[in-house]
């Protein structure tokens, strides 16, 4: 699970196993073009944070953290949670 944002917030939120690979996929070869072009020109530094996560607690997570820091190049978005979740 990992987050990668500059000074603008959140850019992007996603999985991978090999963190480091799916950093330079996003940067050399993603089809999200605004992600790509953000990671091009950033506001400030770039950073890359993670957290460890399993199994369907990942997914949530990962769902969760969309839902929450809106980030701008995410193409799905949550908006909201099932019932008796928070």
């Amino acid at each position: 699970m990992y987050v990668i944002h500059d000074m603008r917030g959140s850019l992007y939120i996603g999985r991978s196993d090999c963190l480091y690979d799916r950093f330079h996929a996003h940067y050399e070869y993603s089809h999200n073009q605004r992600l790509r072009r953000a990671l091009r020109r950033p506001a400030g530094c770039i950073h890359f944070s993670w957290v460890l996560a399993h199994g369907e607690h990942q997914k949530a997570l990962e769902q969760r953290l969309i839902r929450d820091l809106h980030p701008l190049c995410n193409h799905i978005r949550y908006t909201t949670t099932k019932e008796g979740s928070s």
